[in-house]
């Protein structure tokens, strides 16, 4: 998964976010 580039992808970041989110979640 390569979505922990918020900085290369800001139109991304909106999405990464939410994705962040759910790894954070899974990482505990």
């Amino acid at each position: 998964m390569d979505i922990a580039i918020p900085e290369k992808t800001p139109v991304h970041s909106i999405v990464s976010g939410k994705v962040i989110k759910s790894e954070r979640d899974v990482k505990g």
